[in-house]
């Protein structure tokens, strides 16, 4: 959860990651870490592929990629920010009695019907 000291967390984790590899597990989920130095740390420490769960400050695919990172995961990440973007929308709706805001990245509809073909 990111409380406690920082080495000792990142030493479990390297412990954690690598009893879990011993038990076949196939690739190690890191959740919660986000800066390049310790994920480049991670990937050199633990026996195995590893995956990261991307937020908003976490290096990009192609920078996870040079760093080792054998997966990527966006967990509730795209549907949290399709919600945020619903609520700009809503507020603007209900404030301003306008839409602007939804019409700006709306999917023309044979865009929508093309998802489904």
């Amino acid at each position: 959860m990111g409380t406690g000291d920082p080495a000792r967390l990142y030493e479990q984790a390297v412990l954690r990651a690598n009893v879990y590899r011993q038990a076949g597990a196939d690739c190690l989920f890191l959740i919660g870490v986000s800066d390049a130095r310790t994920i480049a740390n991670l990937v050199q420490a633990i026996n195995g592929p590893i995956n990261i769960l991307v937020g908003p400050t976490t290096p990009s695919i192609p920078e996870l990629a040079q760093l080792g990172v054998a997966r990527v995961s966006f967990g509730s990440g795209s549907m949290r920010a399709a919600l945020g973007r619903l609520r700009y929308i809503a507020h603007e709706l209900l404030e301003q009695g306008t839409y602007a805001s939804m019409a700006e990245e709306m999917l023309s509809g044979a865009e929508l019907r093309s998802l489904f073909v």
